[in-house]
């Protein structure tokens, strides 16, 4: 790619998320790589004044969009068109399709340059109408983070779907060192984060079974304080053994995932997810659901996956990793090694820009 063809990237940032995670990451390892001209812009929370607000009203209605669109989204978009005349840009790259495409996919004729998205949420969202997949065929070329997405997304853009996985930061999301001895003495401890589309169910019934057999196992749920009035939650909050964390600095994540003997994520539906990326990253066994796209984030040699709702055989598989030190170390150096291999953020990044030039 030739350095004076210029890309602008509309990234955002989550308050949940820590300064290691989530997808808006890639905009920092495609600004870094050298046949890379980048302008990086933020969405940020700002409300439009009298005049946009009444445009963006009157536009909202005549666009194809999802219902995560909102005005600090046409507000971007508006500010991706000023700098598009400014800079004369080659590439626009939606880092959040479902967030940041709205208008431009109404007058695609606003830009120079040609646009490409990365969509997050799994087909079942589109499929169920909380996003239009209609928006997407102003796209010159889509990124999807998982096999099943690419195949449905095909006939809307055919010829122009990406499957790339989602990275993460294998530099700072990896083992401890010498944690080997410390694990053998520790009891083991099975980690289960996150509320998006997470089979709370299940993982009240995993615990129950898991401490009916082996009460000196204990659970890290990393769950926001104020989504805890959930019944299944609820009932588990009686157990001495279930602990629970919110709140945490990068660096306390990272503990919490080293200090595990495995990631117990039992989930309805994905597409990628960072509780799993960063748990293999750290070389964490799974425990997951044969679902959406965890295949394309998981090997067999190291990840245990089952149908939804299979709170039976997820708690056999628990015990058969935690009662077994061996297994644990050889499943967690392979994690570990899948993660470095194909997840980190660098590889990712270098896919990406091939799509870039593919068009160029």
């Amino acid at each position: 790619m030739s350095n004076d063809q210029k890309i602008i990237l509309l990234r955002e940032t989550f308050p949940w998320m820590g300064s290691h995670s989530g997808y808006d990451l890639i905009c920092d390892y495609i600004n870094n790589n050298e046949e890379i001209n980048s302008i990086q812009l933020v969405k940020i929370a700002k409300k439009p004044g009298t005049i946009l607000k009444t445009l963006y009203l009157y536009l909202e209605r005549n666009i194809k969009k999802s219902v995560t669109y909102s005005a600090e989204s046409f507000l971007a978009e508006l500010e991706i068109v000023k700098k598009n005349i400014i800079f004369r840009t080659d590439i626009v790259h939606l880092i959040y399709v479902e967030r940041m495409l709205g208008v431009l996919a109404k007058f695609p004729e606003f830009l120079r340059g040609k646009i490409v998205g990365t969509v997050h949420q799994p087909m079942n969202l589109w499929l169920k109408g909380r996003h239009n997949p209609e928006m997407v065929k102003q796209l010159e070329a889509l990124i999807v983070l998982s096999h099943k997405e690419k195949d449905f997304f095909e006939k809307f853009i055919p010829g122009n779907v990406h499957f790339i996985r989602h990275g993460v930061d294998t530099d700072f999301f990896c083992p401890a060192t010498g944690l080997e001895e410390k694990q053998k003495i520790e009891r083991p401890r099975c980690l289960f984060s996150g509320i998006w589309l997470r089979d709370i169910g299940t993982l009240h019934g995993v615990v129950e079974r898991v401490l009916q057999r082996n009460s000196g196992i204990h659970f890290d749920l990393l769950i926001p304080i104020d989504r805890r009035d959930e019944p299944h939650f609820e009932k588990l909050k009686k157990y001495s053994q279930v602990h629970w964390h919110a709140g945490l600095t990068d660096e306390e994540l990272r503990e919490l995932y080293r200090s595990a003997s495995l990631l117990l994520l039992p989930l309805h539906d994905c597409t990628a997810n960072n509780a799993l990326l960063e748990g293999v990253s750290c070389g964490l066994p799974v425990v997951s659901n044969d679902v959406g796209g965890v295949p394309d984030y998981t090997e067999p040699d190291f990840a245990d996956l089952f149908p939804i709702g299979d709170a039976e055989s997820m708690s056999e598989a628990v015990l058969a990793i935690v009662d077994d030190f061996e297994l644990r170390q050889e499943r967690g150096l392979k994690a570990r090694a899948y993660a470095k291999s194909c997840l980190d953020w660098k590889h990712i990044a270098q896919e990406t820009v091939h799509v870039y030039e593919e068009f160029l």
